[in-house]
């Protein structure tokens, strides 16, 4: 499998020429960073939670329009307010689907901490392997899908510190580190981001990928 970052939060995972996307949100979309046309192929669409950095209604309608037999797969809270804008979505907050060659699993994961009530959150994994935990550092993640091989770590939020991300992956322990939720970044503190947590993780034996640039791949 490949992994492909497309700014923030936005992650394609390739298999066999297939895809499944997770959070196509504002960030990667505006300024035309990235151009919601190019994500064709895909088995499935999959929204962590409804804030806006991971969900972009007009991009989603875009990609849902090249995708008709690809699913959007979202919390009950996302299904509702994406039928309000002519979008149909499927309730996936728990258990296993089958999206072609994907299989993907659903953990109901709390919101990390912030000013208002937070959203409903899930995190997925996706055949096993890759782990994408939303806007969550919920030790549910570690105490059900521990070391994986690739963990998509949120490094920089309003709603944690490093350290409390740094403790996130301790508890994963998974084999490698992508990380994620950088968008608001500069690109100077993005790099010096990278260079703390590629530091401490490498002394717990987890490596850390830092993508140098939009769609760069990992594979496992």
């Amino acid at each position: 499998m490949k992994v492909y970052k497309y700014v923030h939060s936005c992650v394609l995972v390739e298999q066999d020429g297939r895809g499944i996307l997770f959070d196509p949100g504002v960030f990667g979309f505006q300024e035309d960073r990235v151009d919601a046309h190019k994500f064709t192929d895909l088995e499935a669409i999959v929204i962590t939670h409804n804030h806006p950095d991971h969900l972009d209604a007009e991009a989603l309608r875009i990609i849902a329009a090249a995708n008709p037999q690809a699913p959007i797969l979202a919390n009950a809270q996302i299904v509702e307010q994406l039928r309000g804008q002519g979008l149909t979505a499927t309730v996936f907050e728990e258990g296993q689907k089958q999206c072609g060659v994907f299989s993907v699993e659903a953990l109901r994961a709390q919101h990390g901490p912030i000013l208002f009530p937070g959203p409903v959150n899930c995190a997925y994994r996706v055949n096993g392997q890759v782990v994408h935990p939303g806007d969550s550092l919920d030790p549910i993640i570690a105490e059900t899908w521990p070391n994986p091989p690739l963990l998509l770590l949120p490094v920089a939020a309003p709603w944690m510190r490093e350290i409390e991300s740094f403790a996130f992956a301790q508890a994963v322990a998974p084999i490698a580190v992508f990380p994620i939720h950088d968008g608001f970044y500069r690109d100077f503190f993005r790099e010096a981001c990278y260079s703390r947590f590629a530091s401490v993780l490498q002394a717990e034996n987890i490596a850390f990928h830092s993508p140098a640039e939009i769609s760069e791949a990992f594979e496992l």
